[in-house]
């Protein structure tokens, strides 16, 4: 009985100081997490105050919270879901979350911690909090494209958090990481995955289906959480996380197609238990540790700021999401959170006393900032797109029609067989690569030992051999992913804007070279991200990352050198339009404008506009409207009075029966269309 009485006034405390802290942190307009972190602080053992009577039961209830957010996070996540976003959308995670993996390792080694550490830094940095992306969203309601862009992104790095999770949790026994660790604990982890989840589609959704069409919603709930907890338990049973089955508990009874109703329901619990989670986090915080490290702190934060909203903004840009909407959606994602605090209490149990403090310090600023950056987002999407050089501007603007015109185009059965034969060339190249990297790591004393015996060389002579042979393996394979990778850019630049008759004036040569250009960065980045990231236990620290920075250096000047040259392409492009704009105006029955789009291709869609004198852009300048930083489309003239202004400044006035020409893709350009055809308000 006085076990239950202290439980209860436990609850109380937790409770009650948790919904004080909230309402305080509300009026600052700040995350209801970080109050509950602070109410755990304020009770928690490291101050005088010392509230909480039984720690280890509140940290009993917080692993429920930790089960019932991943189950909830599960029921958002849905394989035709991620399908849908397409590989796009694999491309802006991929390149976000392995660059801010590497750094947070590179920067644990600059503190001078060791390489467990680092992994662990990595892995909690990697990931945004999507518990602070849904609060932003619904702050700042964005468009749909942005909406689906950052959810999408979302979708990714929660799998790979949970990837990651589970691949972590061989190390919190405080084991080294090794070769044979590493794929010990990834064969088991996909064994478990593809078993359980294999059996558990025959299975839980059929049975789901059946508790719905009972309608009772009591049923449904009791059968939701007995597969939620069935299942962290199978997970735990078999070396994993809890969180990784709970995970996959709430991504099958999501396939049921009850997933929105079984979170509505579910709601009010993981409310109740993830604010006993996020309150039982900060009672692990130390005041003197968070303290010890405030240096390591702020300069982890200003690296997920920057870094995330800089690789994310890449990310999405390669992936032709326009630098607007990038920009924007890095943003969003400037912020760390829930599966930051899940692997830094792993970090704790591995032994690290500094990881915790660190990522839970970190999480504070920057959802402390979440909200700032967000508001302005915008604003300094359109500063970036005004102070680009004009080069790059004509670049930004069309690059997302040729993606666009990539995605949407027709595929021929010999391009679709062609891009997945050289896709498939790339991942052995790849896996190659990180083979090579890896096993001479691991082999290499022994390998010389070896080659000294048999053709008697000094130890030194023999491991600069098996030095050399790995260097010489090493560069054939990465010129292999260089190769390779520059025959699936022209595939799909081919794809995006078709070449003609051999003998024949190509109008397309200078766009198409610009679009290869950016498509062989991507597909590299893509490509040799993941293959650092798994040398980096086994190579020097900053080599791997450097060879990737270099590389990264060597693609941008030849995607320099080709932007230079399209500038004569969109000039001569830009001239025709407002040509044909001055003589043809708003008829569309000659299709002259279509004509113009094959005259000159890689402009995106034309689309002529009239403005009214009740527009909104009556009277204001193009700098004014900005258009291409708000919707991606291009002026790229203007008519007036059947004179002709190419190439208008943005110190062009627009006046009341102006004929303008967009530019862009389809989606951008209707965009424009509607901004300029706007009313004021009343």
């Amino acid at each position: 009985m006085e076990d239950s009485s202290t439980l209860l006034r436990d609850l109380a405390v937790v409770l009650g100081v948790a919904s004080a802290l909230m309402l305080l942190v509300q009026r600052f307009r700040l995350p209801i997490h970080v109050g509950y972190l602070l109410a755990g602080i304020l009770i928690g053992p490291s101050l005088p105050l010392h509230l909480v009577a039984n720690e280890e039961r509140i940290q009993t209830l917080s692993e429920l919270g930790v089960i019932l957010l991943l189950f909830s996070i599960g029921l958002e996540f849905s394989i035709r879901k991620l399908v849908h976003q397409g590989p796009r959308i694999l491309v802006a995670a991929t390149v976000e979350t392995g660059a801010l993996f590497t750094i947070g390792i590179l920067l644990a080694l600059a503190f001078g911690w060791t390489l467990t550490e680092g992994v662990f830094l990595g892995a909690a940095i990697a990931v945004a909090s999507t518990m602070m992306l849904s609060r932003s969203l619904a702050d700042h309601p964005p468009d749909r494209k942005l909406r689906d862009l950052t959810l999408g992104i979302s979708i990714v790095e929660d799998l790979v958090a949970m990837f990651m999770i589970a691949a972590l949790s061989a190390l919190v026994a405080g084991q080294q990481v090794t070769g044979l660790l590493l794929g010990r604990t990834l064969f088991g982890l996909g064994v478990f995955v593809v078993t359980v989840v294999g059996v558990g589609l025959l299975v839980i959704p059929k049975l789901i289906r059946a508790v719905v069409r009972h309608e009772r919603m009591e049923l449904l709930l009791i059968t939701s959480l007995s597969l939620c907890f069935l299942l962290s338990w199978l997970a735990h049973a078999a070396g994993h996380s809890v969180a990784l089955g709970a995970f996959i508990a709430g991504f099958l009874v999501n396939e049921s197609g009850a997933g929105r109703e079984i979170r509505e329901i579910v709601r009010p619990l993981r409310y109740l238990f993830g604010a006993i989670f996020f309150v039982s986090i900060g009672m692990l915080v130390e005041p003197e540790a968070m303290a010890a490290v405030w240096p390591a702190i702020l300069i982890v934060s200003a690296v997920v700021i920057v870094g995330n909203t800089f690789f994310v903004a890449v990310g999405s840009f390669l992936a032709g999401f326009g630098v607007s909407t990038s920009v924007r959606a890095g943003f969003y994602m400037s912020q760390i959170g829930e599966f930051g605090f899940i692997i830094a209490a792993m970090a704790a149990a591995a032994g690290s006393t500094r990881i915790f403090p660190v990522v839970v310090g970190t999480s504070i600023l920057t959802a402390t900032f979440a909200n700032v950056l967000v508001g302005r987002s915008q604003s300094v999407a359109n500063w970036i797109d005004r102070h680009m050089p004009r080069t790059w501007q004509t670049y930004v603007s069309l690059y997302s029609s040729w993606i666009d015109a990539l995605a949407h185009r027709p595929r021929r059965s010999g391009q679709r067989s062609a891009a997945r034969r050289l896709a498939g060339l790339l991942a052995l190249d790849a896996g190659g690569l990180a083979v090579v990297v890896v096993v001479t790591a691991l082999i290499r004393g022994e390998a010389a030992k070896a080659l000294g015996d048999r053709v008697d060389l000094a130890p030194t002579a023999a491991n600069l051999a098996i030095l050399l042979i790995a260097s010489v393996l090493a560069i054939v394979l990465l010129a292999g992913v260089f190769t390779t990778g520059r025959r699936l850019a022209m595939v799909l630049s081919e794809r995006a804007l078709p070449p003609v008759e051999h003998g024949k004036v190509d109008p397309a040569l200078a766009p198409r070279r610009v679009l290869r250009a950016t498509l062989l960065l991507g597909i590299v980045l893509a490509v040799l991200l993941p293959v650092v990231l798994i040398s980096l236990p086994f190579v020097p620290a900053y080599g791997g990352p450097s060879v990737l920075a270099a590389v990264f250096v060597v693609l941008m000047v030849s995607l320099w050198r080709a932007a230079s040259d399209l500038a004569s392409h969109a000039r001569a492009g830009a001239e025709l339009v407002v040509h044909v704009l001055a003589r043809q105006g708003m008829a569309q029955e000659t299709g002259m404008y279509e004509k113009v789009e094959a005259m000159l291709p890689g402009l995106g869609s034309v689309k002529p506009v009239k403005i009214e004198a009740w527009s909104v852009a009556a009277g204001r300048t193009l700098g004014e409207l900005n258009l291409r930083g708000r919707t991606g489309a291009t002026v790229v003239g203007v008519s007036r009075n059947g004179g002709e202004i190419p190439h208008p400044s943005a110190r062009e006035r627009l006046e009341p029966g102006d004929l303008v020409a967009l530019t862009g893709s389809r989606d951008a350009v209707q965009a424009a269309q509607r901004e300029l055809e706007r009313r004021p308000p009343s």
